[in-house]
């Protein structure tokens, strides 16, 4: 149901975005996102280790000028899963959330920006009912623009926020985050991305919790604005102190239509071309260490 009501709350947001955006010339862009996923977790924890994760979501994103050389970018996701916590200790999983980004940019050299959101996520444990949490995410990004080749580095700062004390602590929180992406247009209309991204926070107390992350996507613009993609995404996390070393793998397949934005390369230089880590899944499991 809730997975529902996130979707619907996307589909409003869509509803009232897309018609003035078509509507105007006013530079504004946006995009419908909609994937399946699927992943494997390796662990030391036995409560893990075998998982076979499977996610569905989506999204949309909407991007405008608010003066010569700035800009805005708002976002909302929703994403369900399933099998994320392991084979004993529960199985559902879900998250919503939202981004606004407020940058300058030159579209021939650069651009630099903030951003802040705010989300939830709703662990379904089988030993009870459900956990939902509400999560904080800020920092600053920038981009630099080479003919084909774009380079996109982000900064942040991620944490739960509770009112139960003791559920916080056994959270990843207070993590802190780089990360470097790099995209390459083979055409106009094809782009080869790759991610790579360290974090430091904590969980269980002061335990130290690492968490090192990369992916690569490639992405196809069809006709009419649809374009097609296909993801890889890899995440090491670590409640070290305990020994609990965790590898997560996905792969991800998924459909975007784009309007106002012409290529995919003249979106990422004029349009939405910002974006934010999934961190929401990496929290879900760690919920759960002991």
């Amino acid at each position: 149901m809730k997975f529902f009501v996130g979707m619907g709350s996307i589909a409003l947001m869509a509803v009232l975005s897309i018609p003035a955006a078509l509507a105007s010339n006013d530079g504004s862009t946006g995009a419908l996102d909609g994937y399946v996923s699927v992943g494997h977790i390796e662990s030391d924890d036995s409560d893990f280790d075998g998982a076979n994760p499977f996610l569905i979501g989506g999204g949309v994103i909407y991007q405008a000028p608010i003066g010569p050389g700035y800009g805005y970018q708002a976002e909302a996701s929703v994403q369900y899963g399933t099998g994320m916590e392991g084979q004993s200790v529960g199985n559902e999983f879900f998250n919503y959330g939202g981004v606004i980004h407020l940058f300058a940019r030159n579209p021939e050299r650069h651009a630099a920006g903030v951003f802040a959101g705010v989300g939830s996520y709703d662990v379904i444990q089988s030993s009870g009912g459900p956990e939902v949490n509400t999560y904080l995410l800020a920092g600053v990004e920038g981009q630099l623009f080479w003919d084909d080749f774009t380079l996109y580095g982000q900064a942040g700062y991620f944490d739960p926020v509770d009112d139960c004390s003791e559920c916080y602590r056994r959270h990843l929180y207070e993590l802190l985050y780089m990360r470097l992406t790099g995209r390459y247009f083979i055409t106009p209309n094809t782009v080869v991305e790759g991610e790579f991204g360290i974090g430091r926070g904590y969980v269980e107390g002061d335990d130290q919790a690492p968490l090192d992350f990369w992916a690569i996507e490639v992405e196809h613009m069809l006709p009419n604005g649809v374009s097609v993609y296909g993801r890889y995404d890899h995440g090491y996390f670590c409640n070290c102190d305990e020994d609990d070393p965790m590898n997560q793998q996905f792969i991800r397949v998924g459909v975007r239509w784009y309007w106002n934005g012409g290529t995919l390369q003249f979106n990422d230089r004029n349009g939405h071309s910002f974006d934010t880590p999934d961190f929401a899944r990496y929290v879900a499991v760690s919920d759960q260490f002991d």
